[in-house]
């Protein structure tokens, strides 16, 4: 972890060197590209050099600008309205035990949803969950996963995990919305950087990083039938269809991504293998659909009869039904 704060460091400075040739007079660098600069082969980290961390070709006012987003405190309200709060965990707790887990006076074991290895979880009947409180468990479950890891789980999910601890990911907001007659799934993923900018706003201090980073993650998904062969294995599934965007801090531009990418196969050097956006996208909407599949299939029932699919989802309540 420490050579990993090191590398960071490096690459802040590699920046701050930049940006202060474009504040030092030279301003037609703003507009210049570091392949322009001749600095696209300059090793970054032990691993990777600014070609192979994909911004070669990302002109030094777009990096300037997503490094802003990150030195000022991130508004939270204004990224995350529907963020869960106190009262969604304490009311999601308390329905627990309706989803297979065990009463508990501590936090319920929410990680057991995530890998689903235990036949008695799910639920028995049905059961709406409001998105918060489907936010709360899916992020204590991560937080547990982060602690321990038991034996025989899916080697997929080990990964995913993996990569989501190198980043001390946690799920802030999921909300599902209709546009256009499609239905989106919106997630604020919160990464604790404070350990990472520890050693930059100590040996800087008048540029200030703050401790924590928002990436409103945003597929288009639908909920169908998980099929193997042609034959159902799982009703009710939800189902990523398309990654649609990516922004930092509730900013969005053409680079994000790009600059994103350099920046999760840095933090993630240290795992199996370098993440990018669209990695860490598709490892948070599996994550997600599988905690949901293990408490039950996503549906509604009409005139007693289980029907299964997107109607299972109150785009007007913001809250899931799952059904057994």
């Amino acid at each position: 972890m420490a050579k990993k704060h090191g590398i960071l460091f490096k690459i802040f400075i590699f920046l701050l060197v930049l940006v202060l040739i474009v504040v030092g007079g030279v301003i037609v660098v703003v507009n210049l590209t570091p392949r322009q600069l001749g600095i696209a082969q300059v090793q970054v980290t032990p691993q990777s050099n600014v070609e192979q961390l994909g911004i070669a070709d990302v002109r030094m006012s777009q990096i300037l600008s997503l490094l802003s987003t990150v030195i000022s405190e991130p508004n939270k309200q204004k990224i995350a309205p529907n963020a869960y709060t106190l009262q969604d965990a304490e009311s999601a707790d308390a329905l627990a035990p309706l989803m297979g887990l065990s009463p508990s006076q501590q936090q319920p074991d929410y990680k057991k949803l995530m890998y689903g290895l235990s036949p008695d979880l799910g639920v028995k009947q049905p059961l709406t969950l409001a998105e918060k409180q489907l936010a709360y468990m899916v992020s204590a479950a991560l937080q547990q996963f982060y602690v321990s890891v038991e034996g025989g789980i899916a080697a997929e999910i080990v990964d995913a995990v993996e990569v989501m601890k190198l980043l001390d990911a946690t799920a802030e907001e999921i909300t599902l919305y209709r546009q256009d007659g499609d239905c989106y799934m919106k997630t604020v993923v919160k990464l604790n950087v404070k350990d990472c900018v520890a050693e930059i706003n100590k040996q800087i201090p008048v540029v200030q990083i703050a401790d924590v980073i928002y990436c409103t993650i945003v597929n288009k998904v639908t909920v169908e039938d998980k099929k193997v062969l042609g034959i159902t294995v799982n009703e009710g599934v939800l189902t990523q269809k398309e990654f649609v965007s990516v922004t930092v801090n509730d900013r969005h531009s053409e680079i994000t991504e790009k600059v994103l990418d350099a920046l999760f196969i840095v933090l993630t050097e240290e795992g199996k293998e370098p993440a990018t956006v669209r990695v860490i996208n598709d490892y948070v909407f599996m994550l997600v659909s599988l905690f949901c599949k293990n408490i039950g299939a996503i549906g509604t029932v009409v005139q007693g009869e289980p029907f299964y699919g997107i109607e299972g989802i109150n785009f007007q309540t913001d809250e899931i039904t799952f059904l057994p």
